[in-house]
């Protein structure tokens, strides 16, 4: 089993930001990385909802889990810092929970998500 962790560094100053940056798609980028490398389980970091979309559309041997920062919270002000430490998995999940940890001394929640 091959399992991989990935900060796909957002970019939430762009508007409606979909994982171009400079011209590069890192969405195709990324999911060209699991499907050469043959990763079985990956863990992200700043994967935002956007991307997410695109993601999943590209990877159908593939379950994506976790929820938002903000999941608890419906505000458009705090959407574009929405992003989730989701788990990808070619494997079958049978449960997941995103925990929501002390954030301080950081200015945003602290989540870990576990499946």
């Amino acid at each position: 089993m091959k399992i991989s962790s990935v900060n796909v560094q957002n970019r939430y100053r762009q508007k409606n930001y979909r994982g171009i940056d400079n011209g590069i798609n890192i969405n195709e980028l990324f999911v060209k990385y699991l499907i050469e490398h043959n990763i079985d389980v990956a863990g992200t970091q700043e994967l935002v909802p956007n991307c997410i979309s695109e993601i999943k559309t590209k990877l159908d041997d593939y379950e994506i889990v976790g929820d938002t920062r903000y999941n608890w919270l419906s505000s458009k002000i705090m959407k574009k810092y929405n992003e989730t430490n989701s788990i990808i998995s070619k494997e079958k999940i049978v449960s997941t929970k995103t925990f929501h940890l002390p954030w301080f001394p950081s200015t945003f929640p602290r989540i870990v998500t576990a499946c």
